[in-house]
């Protein structure tokens, strides 16, 4: 069995990922995503249905943090490109 991380995502952050905008994940520790499963080294999947065909990765590094505002900059910026920090939901969802 393949030791894979499986990370869904919707097709505009796939499509942005597929294009080098976006380089990180974020994701709430939960019992899929923890320091138990996210670790150096894993392999990663990434999919956007089943149409698209799957992109596989290795997680280089992470972060944890309690808030956004303790993300490095670095972080914020392949978590959410530039270009859509004028993006309502983006927004929206950096203020929650």
């Amino acid at each position: 069995m393949v030791d894979r991380l499986f990370l869904p995502l919707s097709k505009r952050w796939y499509d942005l990922f597929v294009s080098g905008q976006k380089t990180w994940e974020l994701r709430g520790l939960s019992r899929q995503y923890n320091e138990k499963t996210v670790r150096l080294g894993r392999s990663v999947e990434i999919r956007s249905g089943y149409k698209n065909g799957a992109k596989f990765g290795k997680i280089d590094s992470y972060v944890i943090a309690k808030s956004w505002d303790d993300f490095p900059q670095n972080v914020k910026t392949g978590i959410f490109p530039e270009f859509m920090r004028e993006d309502e939901n983006a927004v929206k969802f950096l203020e929650s």
